[in-house]
């Protein structure tokens, strides 16, 4: 009977490890954990910087020039809004035209573990908890790198395992629509902070997910 009890404890214990591997770390993204801990661990601290707590779609490849408006505003879904003038010329002013499709972005995993560790964890108990997961989707080359190798900034969608649909759960004010995704240096992990860039509302991201028309 003692026996027993402790196999169940142990597979109770193995399962929970397999659930936080597969969807908190990514199987395939260990190594680069171990690699990211030990820079971390032994880098000098002067070199250490902590990350900042920070319509349609369109791009053009061939511009690389983004205006700076005087405010940056979340992506928000205008179809079927009535749009007084003033709220029309400030969305001209954002020039969606003059964004450059990102190159190179996060895939799901590596923006809901960046997120993970914006959140400093949090996110994390709505993961195994609320069923959520991470989308993100298409992602514009960011100007403003702070400094960082690689700056791209994306929409992000909050999708419920378990309905198959937008999560209706507390992480909808955890997470904010969009964020920069940022490497410190080339084929490092990405990590995230607070939108610099504004982009438009990303259709095809919600449309694959969710089940409204």
């Amino acid at each position: 009977m003692r026996n027993k009890k402790l196999l169940t404890i142990l597979a109770t214990l193995l399962l929970l490890t397999f659930l936080f591997l597969k969807y908190i770390v990514g199987f395939n993204h260990i190594p680069d954990h171990f690699r990211h801990a030990k820079e971390r661990l032994f880098s000098s601290g002067s070199s250490e910087e902590k990350a900042p707590e920070l319509a349609q779609d369109v791009a053009t490849d061939a511009i690389s020039e983004v205006s700076t408006p005087a405010s940056i505003d979340y992506p928000f879904d205008t179809t079927g809004m009535a749009l007084s003038t003033e709220e029309i010329e400030k969305i001209k002013s954002y020039h969606y035209e003059n964004l450059k499709k990102a190159k190179k972005a996060p895939n799901d995993e590596e923006a809901q573990r960046a997120l993970i560790h914006l959140t400093r964890g949090r996110l994390t108990e709505l993961i195994m908890d609320a069923n959520v997961n991470i989308k993100v989707g298409k992602c514009y080359e960011n100007p403003n790198t702070d400094g960082k190798f690689n700056c791209v900034s994306c929409m992000v969608f909050i999708y419920d395992r378990k309905l198959k649909d937008e999560s209706v759960s507390e992480a909808r004010i955890l997470i904010k629509p969009a964020y920069d995704f940022y490497q410190s240096s080339e084929n490092d992990m990405w990590d995230a902070k607070d939108i610099s860039l504004n982009i438009p509302f990303d259709h095809k991201l919600f449309k694959q997910y969710s089940k409204v028309e």
